[in-house]
């Protein structure tokens, strides 16, 4: 198991190119003594939520296309799960789009299985948010 401190600050290391290459504002930060742990980076109307349950071993990112700030969950059109956004943006993607973005994450480092899981999720997300905004 992973602590709430630890989860937050390798989250804001992966992502750290959402605030510097991407304009998204500070993330807010969710603890929930050990059991979820979500980082959210917040964007014009756009969430990105980095959130891990700790007990189930589930990581996942999602992002949410908000009206007048709120999201919706539910709501299909506008929850993105990265899986199925990397299914949309990948067939676009060339082998130059790869190395560049290998490159931009070569001093990233991961050493436990939830880490590795987290880095690829980060270099997924950036692939992707460089065709979409």
């Amino acid at each position: 198991m992973i602590s709430g401190k630890d989860y937050i600050h390798i989250t804001e290391v992966f992502f750290y190119f959402l605030k510097e290459e991407f304009g998204f504002r500070e993330p807010t930060t969710t603890d929930r003594e050990n059991l979820f742990y979500d980082v959210e980076y917040k964007k014009e109307n756009l969430v990105i939520s980095i959130s891990y349950e700790n007990r189930e071993d589930h990581f996942q990112v999602t992002l949410f296309k908000t009206k007048n700030g709120i999201s919706d969950y539910d709501d299909k059109n506008s929850t993105i799960h990265l899986s199925a956004l990397n299914k949309e943006v990948y067939p676009v993607l060339t082998q130059k789009d790869f190395e560049e973005n290998n490159t931009f994450f070569t001093s990233t480092g991961a050493s436990s299985v939830l880490e590795k899981r987290m880095l690829k999720a980060a270099k997924e997300l950036r692939l992707c948010l460089k065709h979409m905004i």
